[in-house]
């Protein structure tokens, strides 16, 4: 048996074990749900046991998806090829390397909504948008959080989701931390663990978190100092 011959079988065995263990193959999102889990374990702590979890949920993944191990393997040349035209960045604060993206860098701008009126929600945005030289991302150009949560039918997801997509595809997270935030607290921490730049700002009168300070690159104690440490960032990417 070839290589490819015995990765397939492997998938197969792995598939009919799954399947009879969990349910059907239409769990493609809780065997991801399963793999991201697996993966944070063996970035903590890698060993061969890890490796060999995470390959095995890759491979019901893939087959859940649709793919056979034979077409995994060749999107995966297709891939290779792609990255090996791409221009490659400076490591980031975990020694990553991401792609060199077209045009400006992405800043979402964090900062609490639920209980705030409009003047406390867009003031500082709005400042924020004329001084930035970057693209922007502003969730509070969604409905008010709490239209949403006084609504007879609400589901946290239709706030949670967009923000979590906006935080992915920026490069940088400005956190305005002027009042307490759970929101605010989990968008810096989202941001931290994806890698992304994260610029805090808590006024000189606040005391700093130190959950804020840990899971920031830099923290100022004015808007505009941020927002000037960020320019002179995107100008030298």
């Amino acid at each position: 048996m070839n290589d490819l011959d015995r990765l397939q079988t492997l998938q197969a065995e792995i598939g009919g074990w799954s399947d009879e263990t969990f349910g059907d193959g239409s769990r493609l999102k809780p065997c991801l749900a399963h793999f991201k889990k697996e993966v944070y374990e063996l970035y903590n702590d890698p060993s061969t046991e890890e490796f060999a979890d995470c390959l095995m949920l890759l491979l019901d993944g893939a087959r859940m998806y649709g793919l056979s191990t034979e077409e995994l393997l060749e999107y995966t040349e297709l891939k290779l090829e792609r990255n090996r035209k791409r221009e490659w960045g400076s490591p980031d604060r975990n020694g990553a390397i991401e792609h060199v993206r077209d045009g400006k860098p992405i800043v979402y701008l964090a900062g609490p909504m639920l209980d705030c009126n409009e003047t406390e929600i867009s003031t500082w945005r709005e400042t924020a948008k004329i001084l930035l030289e970057t693209e922007i991302r502003d969730p509070g150009l969604r409905p008010a959080q709490d239209v949403v949560y006084q609504s007879k039918i609400h589901d946290s997801s239709d706030i949670v989701e967009p923000d979590k997509e906006d935080i992915f595809q920026s490069d940088v997270i400005l956190a305005n931390c002027w009042r307490p935030s759970a929101g605010t607290s989990m968008e810096i921490y989202m941001g931290w663990e994806l890698s992304k730049l994260v610029v805090s700002i808590v006024p000189p009168d606040k005391k700093i978190s130190a959950w804020v300070d840990y899971h920031s690159d830099v923290v100022f104690r004015k808007l505009d100092t941020a927002i000037d440490a960020i320019n002179d960032w995107a100008r030298r990417k």
